[in-house]
């Protein structure tokens, strides 16, 4: 959450106009227009304030929160942001927006400042300082703490970002910004400084420890740890993650920086040391060799194992990744390091060997052959599984990937390496081979039939499943992906690969086929009709549903995606390909088309309209609602988006597509319209007034709220985001020369009436 910067409503843009969301509200007036669009985002709030405005557009969502000050300003617009807050200060102003959330918290400070903009994130807090500044804007969240010192400041900004902590240092400074957060932990030195800055992240922490310092900055995070040594130092900078752990050594140092964590183990050698730093990952380790050193790092971690040998070693560095295992041969070698792990396993041969390295990684394997090797490395992991036959040989290198297998065949060979995994499977014919390798994922499969070739490799894995044709075959290579299924078909063939998966499905017909490949993803499906085929390849797969007519057909190919559908309608098609999913829905009309494709997403829904179509296809999901006006219909495509809606009005169109979805909710204007399309996005919704019009499109959500005043308008769009709002005031209007950029509005959790600044040339006015 630290890395992100405060942007309102750069994805939509709308006329000049107005827009009134009113979230779990009723709105009585039309909704926004401009540009790009606007866009009613997010559940049950009450706004009384003025929407923001500007060229970005209008955002205006009070969340279930009381504003004592006006509502942010600025080039970008401002836009309040999360739930259940109460604000006392005045929202932050920059050249991206304002933003003002006190999530549950009491602000006696002023909100952050900046060019960028500054926003209060985050849940329960209560924050007794002032919010960090910086070009990037402003953030200000203690959540559930107590902060006795200052906020972060940076050219950047500063944020505090997690629950639960209680920070008695000073927070870090750099020019990303400073971020503070002691979460649910007791600090007792100062938070990490540098360039880039510091965040302490995680929970559940005691640090006796200076915070690491670099170029890139400074974490700090013991997490449920006691530290005995000082966290770690570098270029880059050095954080401890993860929970659970103690540490009585050094932490490590390199370029990139430094990084400690011993996860509940004891470390009786020093941590790694390398130029990109070392880092101890994961959790229940015990570790008695040296950790690895190389150019990248060093990395060290026994996972609940017991280690007889020394730990890798290489010019990358070396690794022990995962848990639960015991190693009694050397680890592997290579260019890249070396990594170790034989995960609740017995290795009676070496580790493997390779220019790259070699690393074993997963859980609970047994392995009696030699590990595989190759320029990128070896890898050797027979997972819960018996290996009668040697691992896998070539050019990249070979890896035993996944749970509780038997293998009984040759592992697979190719350029790329050779991967060998049955899971919890009987295979009664070779692994697959290729120019690229091939490998078996997943798991609880018996395969009876030959393992896919191509340029790519091999795949073989038939989920708890049936084969009783061939695997797929084709120049990159076939996959049988997933769980639980039946395959009575022939695989699908392409220039990809081909892929095999009927999920705990009967399918009468063939699989599909088609230049890239096909593939049929997903659980608990029944496909009656012929798969898909396309330039991508075909994709098959009616989720527990019964699919009436032929899936879809296009150049790029078809899938069925998502789960549990009823489709009645011929599926879509367009030069992408075609996508069918009609979930637990009925569908009237028959499914989109269009030059991309159409595809029906979602769950649980009745259409009784016509799908829309558009260049880029056409989707269709009206999503447990009852739609009694056509789909949207647009250049792009339209699409009804998410869950439990009812729709009345016309959908919106635009360039990009169109999108239809009231949600739960009651529409009696009908959607937006613009140049770009218009979206009804979320969820428990009434919106009375008309959607918002933009070039971006039109986006309209009244969520559960009552707007007694018109929807914002903006060259950008208006959008209202997140939870329990109620506003009673006009929405934000403008044209560029009030709010460049756009201005967003939230009340969190307040019944009091913000009015928007503004904002001309660039300038906090």
């Amino acid at each position: 959450m630290q890395n992100q910067r405060a942007q309102p409503g750069k994805n939509q843009r709308v006329v000049p106009g107005k827009v009134k969301r009113r979230v779990n509200a009723e709105s009585t007036g039309p909704t926004g227009k401009g540009e790009e669009g606007e866009c009613m985002l997010q559940e049950i709030a009450e706004s009384t304030g003025t929407p923001w405005k500007g060229k970005e557009g209008e955002f205006l969502l009070k969340v279930n929160a009381e504003s004592t000050g006006p509502t942010g300003k600025g080039e970008e617009g401002e836009c309040m942001l999360q739930e259940i807050a109460e604000s006392t200060g005045t929202p932050w102003k920059g050249k991206e927006g304002e933003f003002l959330l006190k999530v549950n918290a009491e602000s006696t400070g002023p909100t952050g400042k900046g060019e960028e903009g500054e926003c209060m994130l985050q849940e329960i807090a209560e924050s007794t300082g002032t919010p960090w500044k910086g070009k990037e804007g402003e953030f200000l969240l203690k959540v559930n703490a107590e902060s006795t010192g200052p906020t972060g400041k940076g050219e950047e900004g500063e944020c505090m970002l997690q629950e639960i902590a209680e920070s008695t240092g000073t927070p870090w400074k750099g020019k990303e910004g400073e971020f503070l957060l002691k979460v649910n932990a007791e600090s007792t030195g100062p938070t990490g400084k540098g360039e880039e800055g510091e965040c302490m992240l995680q929970e559940i922490a005691e640090s006796t420890g200076t915070p690491w310092k670099g170029k890139e900055g400074e974490f700090l995070l013991k997490v449920n740890a006691e530290s005995t040594g000082p966290t770690g130092k570098g270029e880059e900078g050095e954080c401890m993650l993860q929970e659970i752990a103690e540490s009585t050594g050094t932490p490590w140092k390199g370029k990139e920086g430094e990084f400690l964590l011993k996860v509940n183990a004891e470390s009786t050698g020093p941590t790694g040391k390398g130029e990109e730093g070392e880092c101890m990952l994961q959790e229940i380790a015990e570790s008695t060799g040296t950790p690895w050193k190389g150019k990248e790092g060093e990395f060290l971690l026994k996972v609940n194992a017991e280690s007889t040998g020394p730990t890798g070693k290489g010019e990358e560095g070396e690794c022990m990744l995962q848990e639960i295992a015991e190693s009694t041969g050397t680890p592997w070698k290579g260019k890249e390091g070396e990594f170790l792990l034989k995960v609740n396993a017995e290795s009676t041969g070496p580790t493997g060997k390779g220019e790259e390295g070699e690393c074993m990684l997963q859980e609970i394997a047994e392995s009696t052959g030699t590990p595989w090797k190759g320029k990128e490395g070896e890898f050797l992991l027979k997972v819960n599984a018996e290996s009668t036959g040697p691992t896998g040989k070539g050019e990249e290198g070979e890896c035993m990937l996944q749970e509780i297998a038997e293998s009984t065949g040759t592992p697979w060979k190719g350029k790329e390496g050779e991967f060998l995994l049955k899971v919890n499977a009987e295979s009664t014919g070779p692994t697959g081979k290729g120019e690229e390798g091939e490998c078996m994922l997943q798991e609880i499969a018996e395969s009876t039939g030959t393992p896919w070739k191509g340029k790519e490799g091999e795949f073989l894995l038939k989920v708890n499943a049936e084969s009783t044709g061939p695997t797929g075959k084709g120049e990159e290579g076939e996959c049988m992906l997933q769980e639980i299924a039946e395959s009575t078909g022939t695989p699908w063939k392409g220039k990809e690969g081909e892929f095999l998966l009927k999920v705990n499905a009967e399918s009468t017909g063939p699989t599909g086929k088609g230049e890239e490949g096909e593939c049929m993803l997903q659980e608990i499906a029944e496909s009656t009709g012929t798969p898909w085929k396309g330039k991508e390849g075909e994709f098959l797969l009616k989720v527990n549903a019964e699919s009436t007519g032929p899936t879809g057909k296009g150049e790029e190919g078809e899938c069925m995606l998502q789960e549990i559908a009823e489709s009645t309608g011929t599926p879509w098609k367009g030069k992408e390909g075609e996508f069918l999913l009609k979930v637990n829905a009925e569908s009237t009309g028959p499914t989109g088309k269009g030059e991309e494709g159409e595809c029906m997403l979602q769950e649980i829904a009745e259409s009784t309209g016509t799908p829309w179509k558009g260049k880029e296809g056409e989707f269709l999901l009206k999503v447990n609602a009852e739609s009694t006006g056509p789909t949207g219909k647009g250049e792009e495509g339209e699409c009804m988006l998410q869950e439990i809606a009812e729709s009345t009005g016309t959908p919106w169109k635009g360039k990009e597509g169109e999108f239809l979805l009231k949600v739960n909710a009651e529409s009696t204007g009908p959607t937006g319209k613009g140049e770009e399309g218009e979206c009804m996005l979320q969820e428990i919704a009434e919106s009375t007034g008309t959607p918002w019009k933009g070039k971006e499109g039109e986006f309209l959500l009244k969520v559960n709220a009552e707007s007694t005043g018109p929807t914002g308008k903006g060259e950008e769009g208006e959008c209202m985001l997140q939870e329990i709002a109620e506003s009673t005031g006009t929405p934000w209007k403008g044209p560029a020369e009030k709010c460049e950029e756009g201005e967003c509005l939230l009340k969190v959790m307040q019944n009091q009436r913000a009015m928007p600044g503004k904002v001309k040339m660039g300038v906090l006015a």
